[in-house]
Order: C-alpha cells, then structure tokens, then sequence
C-alpha cells in the first residue's frame, strides 16, 4: 500500500540514490498503479513482467507499458518519438538513470526538456531517476514536484540533493531509507520501504524537532 503518496497526472518526479539504495523498487511500485508508462532507458537494464521492449508508439486509446532502450545512434529517432508522446496526452515517461541521457542523448535531452517545460498541462508527467544528482542539471531536479533522496556516498551528490529537497538530504541516509519532499511540504519527510510488504513506514512526521542523520 503506498497510498500514502500520492502524485497527481501530470506532475513531474525525481528519484535520487546509488545503485541498490531502492530507488528504483519505489519506481516501479509508483508506476504499477499507472496505465500508460514509456520507460527510457538508456543502460538497456529496465526488464520485468508486462513490459515490452519496443521503440514505436502504440494506440492511446489503449493501455501501455513500453520500455526504450535506444541505441547511442538513434539519438534523433528517440527525439522523435518524445516530440509525437508530447503531442498526446494522459502519460507518464520515466528515465532511468538521467545521466546517461544528458551524456549521450542530446537531442532527446532537449526534447525531454521541452516535456518537462510544458507537459504538465497535456497531463505528460516525467519521473526521472538519477545515481549522481551532482551530474545532472540542477533544474531537471527542481522542476519536480516530488522528489525523493535514498542513500548517496558522495558528498557532492549530497549537496545537490539538499539544494533541492531540503538541508536533510546532505546527511547520509541509511539503505532503504529515504527523504520524501512533496508539493506543500515545509520539511522533508523520512521514510523508509518495506520490501517485503511493498509498504511506506514513517520513521518521523516531517515537523520532527531531530537534526537529520539521526
């Protein structure tokens, strides 16, 4: 039950942590109550149950749940395709690991950052996911409504993430764990995922007198 958060069509999400921090079993936990999902994912790493790898748009009149593993070379085909899923309405895209994009990808980083300018009002929500906050552009961060900060080993990455969801995030935090930022939240809320149960535990309210990294 994750009910506990709840994000609005539309509204664009980030996701920060290393490698096993969670971050991405809280994605797909998040994206399962979804019914019309693009997954980008440039590490050819995103497989599981329901998911087809397919680089083409399908009908919108109907469900979906795509994954794009582009090629270094088809950086304009990729492009191409965000600029037509702009054009449509009422869909989630999510980028596994952004880096990666900004790195490789430059001219669908433009058209995603097009998306993440002016999607909001189609209802074309972005989810990004990123292991090094510090590498990415900073506005790619802040243009989220909801972010999330799991465990990050650098210090650098730490900082980034407390530009962006609050001092908190510049103390380590522990596997699992994470700080969740929403739309009207004053502070940072720390919680942490049961895997097992596929559940949000509340570790302390967001107005919590405790310094961060206790």
């Amino acid at each position: 039950m994750l009910s506990k958060i709840q994000v609005r069509p539309g509204e664009h999400v980030a996701f920060m942590g290393m490698t096993g921090s969670g971050k991405t079993v809280l994605a797909r936990h998040l994206l399962d109550s979804l019914k019309r999902v693009i997954v980008i994912d440039p590490k050819s790493e995103w497989f599981g149950k329901g998911w087809k790898r397919k680089m083409s748009l399908p009908s919108f009149d109907k469900e979906f749940r795509l994954v794009w593993a582009p090629k270094r070379s088809q950086d304009d085909k990729l492009a191409e395709l965000l600029h037509r899923a702009w054009k449509k309405k009422h869909l989630t895209i999510y980028v596994d690991e952004l880096q990666s994009l900004t790195d490789f990808f430059p001219h669908a980083t433009d058209a995603l950052t097009d998306i993440i300018r002016t999607g909001r009002s189609r209802e074309v929500a972005v989810w990004i996911s990123t292991q090094r906050p510090a590498w990415v552009p900073r506005w790619f961060l802040s243009e989220s409504r909801h972010k999330f900060a799991f465990t990050l080993l650098d210090k650098a990455d730490r900082q980034r993430a407390g530009d962006v969801i609050g001092d908190r995030a510049k103390d380590k935090v522990p596997i699992h764990n994470f700080l969740y930022h929403g739309v009207g939240m004053e502070e940072a809320e720390h919680l942490t995922l049961d895997l097992k149960r596929g559940k949000i535990i509340q570790i302390e309210p967001a107005n919590s007198d405790k310094e961060g990294g206790e």
